[in-house]
């Protein structure tokens, strides 16, 4: 790589030299938490809530999560031998973006492992002015080359889309009978449930002839 003129896919020259294409095309990630709670007590009751909020930006563009949460822990004293227990506790969480792992077609990291090092990644952001991320002014995938396998990093990230939604609450309830100063009975009701949501824009690979 002597730094000398050359000319890429695009027709464009350039110069034949390293191009550190992690740095163009990774981003800093960026992690927020932030919680706040109250907590009290009286004669026959103790109490405590919970707020928490987590966000994160991915290192890869278009890509983070989030989380928020709530959380609740009660104690009642029902009498001086008999005391009831609640316990709540409720997340939401959201991610987009996550890249997948298993092979080269539609793995975000492969796409750039497989290039060159004088391939500068950046050429594959759009294929002209007023075209969408990764893509050739009639809407295919912007490849670089003859490949289909690996896919342009910018398409799987813009394009290809996933994102997931999941709802979360757990809780439990507990009564607990004190019989006598070493022995006690108690009993308790828990649930944890979830429901998810998943959506993934597959889209078609293009094929060279």
């Amino acid at each position: 790589m002597d730094g000398g003129d050359a000319v890429n896919f695009l027709g464009n020259t350039y110069k034949y030299s390293y191009v550190d294409n992690w740095d163009s095309f990774y981003r800093t990630g960026i992690n927020n938490s932030t919680s706040a709670s109250i907590s009290g007590a009286g004669d026959k009751i103790t109490y405590r809530f919970g707020i928490s909020n987590i966000t994160e930006r991915s290192i890869l563009p278009n890509a983070g999560n989030s989380q928020q949460g709530i959380n609740m822990n009660t104690t009642y004293d029902i009498f001086k031998n008999l005391h009831l227990m609640v316990n709540a506790n409720y997340v939401f969480e959201k991610f987009n973006g996550r890249s997948n792992l298993s092979d080269g077609n539609g793995n975000t990291n492969a796409s750039l492992i497989h290039r060159g090092n004088s391939f500068d990644i950046r050429w594959l952001e759009r294929g002209g002015e007023g075209c969408d991320w990764g893509t050739n002014p009639d809407g295919s995938e912007m490849l670089g080359g003859t490949n289909v396998y690996f896919n342009n990093p910018y398409w799987l990230q813009y394009r290809k889309t996933n994102e997931m939604n999941k709802n979360r609450l757990t809780g439990s309830m507990t009564l607990k009978w004190d019989i006598t100063d070493w022995l006690y009975a108690q009993g308790a009701v828990q649930r944890d449930g979830y429901s998810l949501d998943f959506k993934q824009v597959q889209l078609p690979i293009l094929t060279v002839g």
